[in-house]
């Protein structure tokens, strides 16, 4: 039986005024650690970015891996692929997310490795969004 997941978007103040944003409570493992985060749903951004600190928190360390940059709209930043489960509700996943090295980056739940399972659904008029795994 597919499970569902449904959460509220939240009110935020921007410099534009407010806006409805996406926003799922995810738990994330990493050997045998584990965060609660709220974690915006962006569909315009490639990978999930996790900040430097919460990565150090999940047990996240250097180690042999290749750093990379990734660059969007509000700049670039340096960072490192690294594994973690990520638990939305009932649904499971083990995916890749993006270490930024860097604190200054927001937390984000992004298309590669999730958007594909499970199936999300954005319900703007409803202010809401939904997985289905």
């Amino acid at each position: 039986m597919a499970s569902q997941a449904i959460f509220d978007n939240e009110r935020v103040l921007t410099p534009i005024g407010y806006v409805w944003v996406p926003v799922v409570r995810v738990r994330l493992r990493h050997g045998g650690n584990a965060l609660d985060l709220d974690m915006t749903v962006d569909s315009g951004a490639d990978l999930t970015m996790l900040p430097y600190q919460v990565g150090l928190n999940l047990g996240f360390r250097k180690g042999t891996s290749r750093m990379s940059r990734l660059s969007g709209i509000a700049g670039g930043a340096p960072y490192l692929l690294k594994k973690a489960g990520l638990e939305i509700a009932t649904i499971r996943l083990r995916r890749c997310v993006a270490w930024a090295q860097t604190d200054d980056v927001p937390i984000l739940l992004g298309r590669c490795d999730v958007f594909d399972r499970p199936t999300i659904s954005f319900n703007g008029r409803e202010r809401r969004v939904t997985f289905n795994g």
